[in-house]
């Protein structure tokens, strides 16, 4: 193999949130940042490039032009004759360990790679290609669900669309009838603006109950190594919570402050470098005491209370305190006002998204199950324990 050096390198400080052309580091997201500079790109041969964190050990594999962002990836063109989706889905499935953050791009060097015969070569690769495109669709399936939810809480609860068309005297758009007769036909004003008639601001404590987390002792091994599952606030910055950090015992739960919160509670993140980071449990979990958990209710659903926040989190952290670390407290989340339009209509919008959020959460499983296939069939593959015959070379 060879390493390639990129024209230039685009610095953090000029990572743009929207552009023409992907930034690629060594941070685990495919995507960090995006550039319009043209002349910072590298572009991959056909059959693509492998992109190394020297730090972190991250692996990506590249097959569209890119920028390099900063320091800290090695760039691999693999040498003729040898697949390179192939060498990728080896360094995979036989990862370098990491050893903290130091330079490992000397021993990626001295890896052995096991270089089969070129058919069974292109068979891995496409097994290893196929699964990974499924769980990439997936999460983008998935973002995209999320996405045609917001836009409708935005359009009822903040825009007030509905009420703006019927004040209009036209029908709201994509909307039946029984839905559209919960809205009203008038706005007024409030003690914070102008929202539709008959709705109210309230504050998040009258609506549902919020836990805050905490930690069992690490001094008491009985505390750890259980079956419940534990989380802390750096896993708030997940798109949706799958998997736990650690798991803890009946007795750490039993004897600590931390809470067990239900499948579909809005995790909040309150203090330090996550602060105000939120997430949505897919499992049961506990989570640590720099996490509010805000448990929906017959008043106002999970979905609900997790789109609220989402539109609504740098109204939330506007309130924070403290001097060299930043933070809000329980107490804050429980003051936050939202617009409630009553439960008739909450149940409406509840209806009408769940759907999409059940279908999430579907996708997301879906995609743990085909990580876990990948991770144990790969190694198998390459290292020969199972056997890939000529009939399924030719499938």
């Amino acid at each position: 193999m060879k390493t390639i050096t990129p024209p230039k390198k685009i610095q953090t400080s000029e990572f743009l949130e929207t552009g023409d052309y992907p930034i690629v580091d060594q941070s685990p997201p495919n995507v960090a940042g995006w550039t319009n500079d043209e002349t910072a790109l590298v572009h991959p041969p056909k059959d693509g490039l492998i992109v190394f964190g020297d730090h972190t050990c991250v692996l990506k594999f590249e097959t569209n032009s890119f920028a390099q962002g900063a320091d800290g990836i090695k760039i691999i063109e693999v040498i003729k004759d040898i697949n390179p989706h192939y060498v990728y889905a080896h360094l995979k499935a036989f990862p370098l360990l990491n050893d903290g953050y130091k330079r490992h791009f000397s021993e990626l060097k001295r890896l052995k790679i096991l270089i089969p015969d070129s058919k069974i070569q292109d068979y891995i690769s496409e097994i290893h290609h196929l699964i990974d495109s499924k769980i990439a669709s997936n999460i983008a399936v998935s973002k995209t669900l999320e996405d045609i939810a917001q836009s409708i809480f935005k359009s009822w609860f903040i825009d007030f669309d509905p009420v703006k068309a019927k004040i209009l005297g036209e029908k709201p758009a994509g909307m039946d009838a029984a839905t559209e007769a919960l809205f009203p036909d008038s706005l007024e004003e409030s003690e914070v603006g102008v929202i539709p008639k008959g709705w109210e601001f309230r504050k998040i404590e009258s609506l549902c109950e919020t836990l805050l987390g905490g930690t069992p002792s690490r001094t008491r091994d009985e505390f750890w190594g259980g079956e419940i599952p534990w989380i802390n606030s750096g896993k708030v910055n997940d798109f949706r919570i799958t998997e736990a950090s650690e798991y803890i015992t009946e007795l750490g739960l039993e004897k600590s402050a931390t809470k067990l919160l239900p499948k579909g509670t809005t995790v909040l993140a309150i203090t330090g470098v996550t602060l105000g980071q939120f997430s949505r449990l897919e499992i049961d979990s506990c989570a640590n005491q720099s996490v509010v958990g805000i448990v929906g209710s017959a008043e106002a659903s999970n979905e609900f209370i997790y789109s609220n926040i989402k539109n609504g989190i740098q109204r939330l952290i506007s309130a924070q305190t403290g001097g060299a670390q930043q933070h809000i407290n329980k107490e804050d989340v429980n003051a936050f006002s939202i617009v409630y339009p009553g439960k008739k209509l909450m149940d409406a919008f509840t209806y009408v998204v769940g759907g999409m959020f059940a279908e999430i959460g579907v996708l997301l499983n879906q995609s743990i199950s085909l990580t876990e296939l990948r991770d144990s069939l790969l190694p198998r593959l390459i290292s020969g324990e199972l056997e890939i015959s000529e009939e399924m070379l030719a499938s």
